[in-house]
């Protein structure tokens, strides 16, 4: 069956065997468009067809198909780096942190002309739980800063790091304002919860 889709002022014949559904038309159209999916229906603006629904139960050969809704497809920025297993890293121990506020905790990681080092090869991935600052090819060595255990729980999308000069900022934003941070790494206290 030849089919027209039309998309942002554009006309794509597209022809699909005898007995597909509209489920398949999608996935053609989104993978033609580079988009993560496709929504369509008979007329500009109209209702969206369900996707089980057989083609033929809506269109002729040579009718005028309209997509109505997309979704872009999300790319993450990946850092062009060896295989992770590959990878060598010198521990960084010095630190220091303080409550910024009631909402954030600030660590604080020397790290001597750091500010003259490639952005792109600085990281910091974080967790409700954790967080793991990565340095990569710094005078032809890797160097990681991680906290596998907080000591308290922290809201990991809004937390963020900065390169400085002479050192990296990484700014934790808490769940809760009353955590006390009295250590940066979980401690057992007594009475306290594990």
């Amino acid at each position: 069956m030849k089919l027209y889709a039309h998309h942002a002022g554009k006309v794509l014949p597209i022809t699909l065997p005898d007995g597909q559904t509209i489920s398949n038309l999608c996935q053609r159209l989104s993978d033609i468009l580079s988009y993560q999916s496709v929504k369509v229906s008979k007329f500009p603006g109209g209702k969206e067809i369900q996707s089980e629904i057989s083609i033929s139960t809506f269109f002729d050969n040579m009718d005028d198909v309209w997509i109505i809704k997309t979704e872009e497809v999300k790319k993450e920025t990946v850092l062009h780096l060896p295989a992770p297993q590959a990878l060598q890293y010198t521990s960084l121990t010095k630190y220091s942190f303080y409550e910024y506020d009631s909402n954030w905790v600030r660590v604080e990681v020397p790290f001597e002309g750091i500010g003259k080092h490639d952005k792109g090869k600085i990281s910091c991935k974080f967790d409700e739980n954790s967080f793991v600052l990565s340095i990569h090819d710094y005078k032809g060595k890797n160097y990681q800063f991680s906290v596998l255990r907080l000591q308290c729980k922290i809201n990991p999308e809004p937390c963020r790091y900065s390169v400085l000069s002479e050192k990296i900022r990484i700014s934790l934003k808490k769940v809760k304002e009353t955590d006390n941070w009295f250590s940066l790494f979980k401690t057992k206290t007594v009475g306290g919860d594990d």
